[in-house]
């Protein structure tokens, strides 16, 4: 009977002996579901420099401490500040070398973690083109996101489109053209060679930077989304600029290169323009879109109304309209009506490329197509987007370059192309083929600043068939 006893007491003990090892085991590997959380910003808890998935096996940029950008750009100063959009600020800053850098102090989004941050990093940085800003460098500290550039000394396209009007005019009509096509050639790489190819989905002036030469470079690619190849991505939140958003984009969200597509044209009519893509300008006096703007003067043939007033003396009648036909293709309201970037870059630079398959047009006419009118008037969706202000009208031809960012309702609803009823219904056709040698007259002008004679096209290349 005690041996009982004592072998059930022995048994008791090593049992609970065995618990307690359980526990203290337990306790000092935590299961993966109690794992603790990452420190937030301003969290006394330390953080690492740098986070285990920027330990890449062949890093393809600097990752930099924030220590490093804060110092470089006095800890984000204001006086120090490039320009703000709807990914984050951008700060001049300069390092310890003397060498000159652009930090882009991105926003922080909650849904985006910091593997998939890693991932986004790695990609962009190996997308190497003569076209695009590389990244040089990033940082993830301290609940921090950061894409470090070199930096442009031209700064970008919008700083020199829109400058004071009396101010010396750096964007000459041969720059405006070099501008045009590298910037297709960058966002045609993006469309067709990078891997995965990449879908910008925020084209516009202040996205173009101009470097030593002025020659352009598309930024800012890649920070929205990564497209997988074959597909398409449709997203509730429509990321973009006012104005330059293609119809379908910001109607239903669906976003692909036809996209990208649309707001280049945008972009075409700002260089040939000098106007902004929100003005004011409708019967009332109330906001319009560049397009809306554009639509009647090309309806109506007027397309010496389109040019930059500040280019009378210096444009070639044959790339003014080449410009113009290129960017009314490109702003169509249907996407299958709008050109690849590949055609929009063969089509700007004269270089023989393969010939793409003709494009189905909703309405086909001759010459630069009459563009659908948008109104913003049906599906609404909040979105972080930009709007400029309205032309100093002071000052013809130029705007104001400051920019304002809202959380704005973006109101869509489609409308078909504006056919004059005496044209005749037209075949499909295939991209236009510009005559080098147009015939030209001098158009006068008058406006506040005195009249000044603007190159009209008398006459337009015939379509040849398809």
């Amino acid at each position: 009977m005690a041996v009982v006893i004592g072998t059930i007491i022995g048994a008791g003990v090593l049992l609970v002996a065995l618990l307690i090892v359980f526990l203290c085991v337990r306790k000092g590997y935590p299961s993966k579901g109690h794992e603790r959380k990452k420190p937030r910003n301003g969290s006394s808890k330390p953080h690492r420099t740098r986070p285990p998935e920027l330990h890449l096996t062949t890093p393809p940029c600097k990752v930099y401490s924030l220590a490093e950008l804060v110092e470089a750009t006095v800890n984000f100063n204001e006086g120090n500040k490039l320009g703000e959009g709807g990914f984050g600020s951008v700060y001049k800053g300069k390092l310890k070398n003397d060498h000159q850098i652009a930090v882009k102090r991105l926003k922080q989004y909650s849904h985006q973690g910091d593997r998939e941050f890693s991932v986004e990093v790695e990609t962009i940085s190996r997308v190497k083109h003569k076209h695009l800003a590389t990244m040089s460098g990033c940082c993830m500290e301290s609940g921090e996101r950061i894409i470090v550039y070199d930096f442009c000394p031209n700064k970008s396209l919008m700083a020199h489109l829109y400058a004071p009007y009396s101010a010396n005019h750096s964007l000459t009509w041969s720059r405006r053209m070099r501008i045009a096509i590298g910037a297709a050639d960058g966002i045609r790489y993006l469309h067709e060679e990078a891997k995965p190819k990449i879908i910008h989905r925020d084209i516009k002036a202040s996205n173009i930077l101009l470097d030593a030469e002025f020659e352009a470079l598309v930024s800012d690619f890649g920070l929205a989304k990564l497209v997988p190849a074959g597909a398409t991505h449709v997203t509730t939140r429509v990321k973009g600029t006012l104005g330059y958003l293609a119809p379908e984009y910001a109607r239903t969200g669906q976003v692909s290169e036809k996209s990208d597509v649309y707001s280049f044209g945008v972009l075409l009519f700002e260089l040939i323009s000098g106007r902004k893509p929100i003005m004011r300008g409708g019967p009332q006096g109330n906001r319009i879109t560049l397009v809306e703007w554009v639509a009647p003067l090309l309806d109506k043939r007027r397309l010496s109304e389109l040019l930059d007033r500040r280019l009378a003396s210096t444009v070639k009648d044959d790339e003014l309209y080449r410009l113009i036909t290129v960017a009314s293709l490109c702003v169509q309201q249907y996407p299958a009506a709008r050109p690849t970037m590949r055609a929009v870059y063969s089509k700007l630079s004269g270089t023989p490329t393969e010939v793409p398959k003709p494009i189905k047009k909703a309405e086909p006419v001759d010459g630069p197509l009459p563009i659908a009118k948008v109104d913003y008037g049906s599906a609404i969706y909040e979105e972080d987007i930009e709007s400029g202000r309205e032309d100093d009208q002071n000052a013809p031809g130029t705007h104001s370059a400051d920019v304002n960012r809202s959380q704005a309702a973006l109101l869509v609803s489609p409308s078909t192309a504006t056919v004059s009823p005496d044209s005749p219904r037209r075949r499909a056709v295939s991209p236009i083929k510009v005559t080098p040698s147009i015939p030209v007259r001098a158009t006068p002008y008058s406006s506040s600043v005195g009249t000044m004679p603007l190159l009209g096209l008398s006459q337009h290349p015939p379509v040849p068939p398809v």
